[in-house]
């Protein structure tokens, strides 16, 4: 199926949603470079300042032809290998936008907005998102930049420039490493101000090699600093109660949970679990934590195994400790 035949065959359950209807089109517009029937507001305002702009540019572009017919009388040689080298540039940015755009509204279609955004997406970001859209070539990292778009048309501003930017830099290779330590990023579902991480309390510090296991050693997670996905410290200290650890995590966008009280808690357990203590963790970037909503993944078996181990410790108190949960 084109890009085109994608973006008609999804708008048909968007009519009820103007803003998401709007991003769309307003997308399709600025990535394939076609007008569509919707909606028909924009289209107009488009027309009308593809005429505006085409006055103001005339005498430019007079004076450029010009220019350009004199350099091709001196070279024409010259000129023919420029022109092959623009018009090939061209294609293959066009081809890569549309990819980018088919993938994109492919991810709209399987899983639909639930409701209408508040606002449509920006300017700014479509001018941003397609100029780096038509340098991406690898089929895996076009269907990256077409969640992206999904992304934000489903709710605008979910990705900063900085995000858009770092994933263009992104390579296959990296990609892959990535994706390895989504799988162990835990976010405490009961404690949202906690920065999602990875606990590596539970598996040795990762500036020491504590995720080579999982194949990321220390020069692989530099590459992940190096690529913008991974802070600049491999080992933070945070404080945090016990607490939030016995309810559910998310891992992957999987909930499940790692530990639970059992029976005969002692009552001094209630008091301990809320006392902050600290643990050793490594936190992706900002940009990180964006790009980490389009990424597939699961959680870790063995890092499930290694947190509850650790858990296991870290929470027992007076000869207690919480039982595994063993929901995964």
């Amino acid at each position: 199926m084109s890009a085109i035949e994608i973006i008609q065959s999804g708008v048909q359950g968007l009519m009820a949603m103007p803003h998401v209807q709007e991003s769309v089109g307003r997308a399709a517009a600025r990535l394939v470079g076609v007008l569509t029937e919707w909606p028909a507001a924009l289209i107009e305002s488009k027309i009308q300042e593809i005429k505006d702009g085409s006055r103001a540019r005339s005498k430019v572009a007079d004076a450029a032809a010009e220019a350009i017919a004199k350099q091709v009388k001196k070279d024409p040689a010259l000129a023919a290998r420029a022109f092959d080298h623009f018009a090939g540039r061209l294609i293959r940015g066009q081809e890569n936008r549309e990819k980018v755009l088919a993938f994109g509204f492919k991810e709209l279609n399987e899983t639909p907005p639930v409701h209408d955004s508040d606002k449509s997406v920006s300017d700014d970001f479509l001018d941003l998102f397609s100029r780096l859209a038509e340098r991406c070539s690898n089929e895996d990292m076009q269907r990256y930049f077409g969640r992206v778009l999904a992304g934000e048309i489903r709710k605008p501003g979910s990705f900063s420039p900085t995000a858009i930017e770092v994933l263009a830099r992104v390579t296959p290779d990296i990609a892959e490493l990535f994706q390895k330590l989504c799988g162990l990023v835990v976010d405490l579902v009961e404690a949202p101000t906690f920065p999602a991480a990875v606990i590596t309390a539970a598996t040795g510090d990762a500036g020491r090699n504590g995720l080579e296991k999982f194949g990321l050693d220390y020069w692989n997670l530099r590459i992940l600093q190096s690529a913008g996905l991974v802070g600049h410290d491999l080992t933070s200290t945070e404080n945090i109660t016990g607490r939030p650890f016995v309810g559910p995590v998310r891992i992957a966008r999987r909930e499940l949970r790692l530990v639970k009280l059992g029976r005969d808690v002692p009552a001094n357990v209630s008091e301990f679990l809320d006392t902050v203590r600290s643990m050793h963790v490594m936190y992706l970037t900002p940009a990180g934590e964006e790009i980490r909503q389009i990424v597939d993944t699961e959680p870790n078996s063995e890092y499930l195994r290694l947190l509850r181990d650790y858990l296991h410790v870290y929470l027992s108190v007076d000869g207690w400790a919480p039982e595994p949960a063993r929901d995964d």
